[in-house]
């Protein structure tokens, strides 16, 4: 795969080992850096630590699912946060879904940012498993969920959105971004570089890849599937 930018990311490097093939050419001119993404309100709360909260609603400001300590529920500068974000990233059909946590236990203490690594598609079969299992409907649904996850959403080769799940009607996009450049967000050492780049490359691919059309007659296919049409299908 041959890519094209001013700008550098993490799997470019992958190329030079793997070879370019000058066939699959990925455009990212325009690409979002990442020092754009950072200093972006909308991706900060996600990303940057050093930033200060901008959700002053008070429910998140003590965690819908906190359980406080003694210690914690008495402490004079309560400001325990835990917000919670889904990043995703689409590299052509493929997704990784990133879990982020931002927590701050007081006032007084560092925000800390935590990632995970996770696969929807089995939390939504263990969620509607759980129990006596998925039968009728409830299957519907479940592959009504699992197919909006495994669903491609941008039209990019390569993009990047934020949800908030901490909103009480269900996750809400708050950013998105195609193109964007990865190698300074803390989220890379997650996924490997090459599953990146080979999925960039299978989706271009795919889009060379020229149709295909049938134009044969009924005869011709019966013919090409071996059957002979004066004697096989005669009237007895």
């Amino acid at each position: 795969m041959k890519i094209i930018d001013n700008k550098k990311d993490y799997y470019d490097y992958v190329s030079g080992i793997w070879g370019i093939d000058p066939y699959v050419v990925y455009d990212r001119r325009g690409s979002e850096s990442s020092q754009s993404i950072l200093s972006n309100p909308n991706f900060a709360e996600a990303f940057n630590k050093n930033i200060l909260d901008t959700d002053n609603n008070p429910w998140n400001k003590v965690g819908r699912y906190w359980h406080p300590t003694p210690e914690e529920k008495d402490h004079p500068n309560n400001y325990f946060i835990r917000k919670h974000f889904h990043i995703i990233i689409e590299a052509g059909d493929k997704h990784f879904y990133i879990n982020c946590y931002r927590i701050r236990k007081t006032k007084d203490s560092p925000i800390e940012l935590q990632y995970e690594l996770y696969d929807p598609v089995e939390e939504i079969k263990r969620r509607y498993h759980y129990g006596l299992g998925a039968s009728g409907w409830l299957h519907d649904r479940m592959e009504q969920e699992i197919e909006r996850c495994n669903k491609k959403w941008s039209n990019a080769p390569l993009a990047m959105s934020v949800q908030n799940m901490e909103l009480y009607y269900g996750p809400k996009d708050i950013a998105h971004v195609d193109n964007p450049i990865l190698k300074d967000l803390p989220i890379t050492g997650l996924i490997p570089a090459e599953e990146i780049w080979q999925a960039i490359y299978d989706y271009l691919l795919k889009q060379k890849e020229p149709k295909i059309v049938d134009n044969r007659t009924d005869k011709e296919h019966i013919e090409s599937a071996g059957f002979d049409t004066v004697t096989s299908f005669r009237k007895m």
